[in-house]
């Protein structure tokens, strides 16, 4: 089984954009496989 996890740490607001900043992490059957660090996306509202 895959888990992902996303632990958002902050979220950074300019003039039009929001931006999260966040740590991930994939596990295949409760093993780590994949980490990474201060990944950025920029957030919407729908």
């Amino acid at each position: 089984m895959l888990t992902y996890t996303v632990d958002f740490t902050k979220a950074v607001q300019t003039r039009r954009l929001t931006m999260g900043v966040a740590d991930g992490r994939v596990e295949a059957d409760g093993e780590v496989i994949y980490q990474v660090k201060d990944m950025k996306v920029a957030l919407s509202e729908s």
